[in-house]
């Protein structure tokens, strides 16, 4: 048998929804916890390089997900909170693929299913918020992104939890959206309350401290205080190097960070020592890394290589990578990589133009 026979088993048995209500639905509960187990498996392996998908190791749950809703909305139908459940996670899976179009409608029918008073309360619905106010911080829906965060952040305040890693994760995304808004000093704020929760919460040698970190570090970095920035990173960067394996995208990604903060303290040949071995990780990893992520890394890498005599090889590396990049999902980020680069093309222009000028006075 394949590797998607459990699938096609289950879609098989969807036409026995209607007709057998009570066995259907000791069925699907079966079946849905074998499709989610299987995706946390699948994570898992990802998790800890073990894994291999098409574009990151999210892939292969998204499979299992994308079957698991198909089953309960047949089974359950599209107002079940079981259905609500996979949507959600549906919805999450394609938010850190970086495919926010594709989570929008998912997310929406989620929170339109009908809920009990208690279930708003409830760490689902919180989650789903969250969810949601991603989707909208991606289509530039500031506004609308805040009121999400923030009515989840008072549903957490309301049963008493908003000092938790959901409150810490939440704070982390009204982070990444004061940085859109060019907010850096709120942002810095924030993302330091938000790393204390998660101190509070789970102790200083907890390896989560990762998330809070690398979010701080980004919020230094667009602050305009890379040093500090640089610090954040090599702590985020030594708790992943003690969970996830060297080619892991969670350590490429602390890298490409730390290398984004010696750029910004002028250290060019740090920055170059460090993407170099980088790039070769990750065209080496087992699972390749989606198309976007991959042009950051290129793009960075282009620009350690300014000013070292490879200025035109440089900007020609950013060109080739500019299509891909625009699919980034951290538009503050996306942005200030994309004023760098566009900095590094006028110069090399305005030197091409020199020589030209230069030739022709000759």
């Amino acid at each position: 048998m394949g590797k998607m026979a459990p699938f096609a088993l289950a879609l098989l048995l969807l036409p026995f929804g209607g007709c057998m209500r009570k066995s259907a639905k000791r069925l699907g509960r079966v079946m849905s916890l074998l499709l989610l187990i299987g995706a946390s498996i699948s994570a898992m392996a990802g998790l800890t390089g073990c894994g291999a998908s098409v574009n990151s190791n999210f892939v292969q749950p998204q499979q299992a997900y994308d079957l698991t809703v198909t089953i309960r909305q047949k089974i359950w139908g599209r107002d079940h909170p079981d259905t609500a459940y996979s949507l959600n996670n549906l919805g999450w899976i394609y938010l850190e693929l970086g495919r926010w179009q594709l989570a929008e409608p998912l997310l929406k029918e989620n929170l339109a299913i009908p809920r009990a008073p208690s279930a708003r309360a409830g760490p689902l619905y919180v989650s789903s918020l969250a969810n949601w106010g991603r989707v909208l911080e991606q289509k530039g829906d500031y506004s609308g992104a805040a009121d999400a965060f923030n009515q989840a952040m008072q549903l957490l305040a309301s049963g008493g939890h908003q000092e938790s890693w959901s409150g810490a994760k939440i704070m982390d995304y009204q982070v990444l959206l004061d940085l859109d808004r060019s907010r850096y000093p709120d942002a810095v704020r924030l993302a330091t309350r938000a790393l204390q929760v998660e101190r509070n919460v789970g102790g200083d040698n907890n390896p989560q401290l990762s998330n809070g970190l690398l979010v701080l570090g980004l919020a230094q970095l667009l602050a305009d205080t890379p040093s500090e920035a640089e610090k954040s990173f090599r702590n985020a960067l030594a708790f992943r190097q003690s969970t996830y394996p060297p080619t892991h995208p969670e350590v490429l990604l602390v890298q490409v960070r730390l290398a984004e903060a010696l750029l910004a303290e002028g250290r060019r040949q740090d920055a170059l020592d460090l993407m170099k071995p980088l790039l070769t990780a990750a065209k080496a990893a087992p699972f390749p890394l989606p198309a976007w992520r991959m042009a950051e890394l290129q793009i960075v890498y282009a620009l350690a290589l300014r000013g070292i005599g490879y200025d035109k090889d440089a900007a020609n590396l950013v060109n080739e990578n500019t299509v891909q990049f625009q699919d980034y999902n951290l538009a503050a980020l996306k942005t200030y990589l994309n004023r760098r680069a566009n900095s590094l093309r006028r110069s090399v222009l305005s030197s091409e133009q020199s020589s030209l000028t230069q030739q022709m006075s000759r």
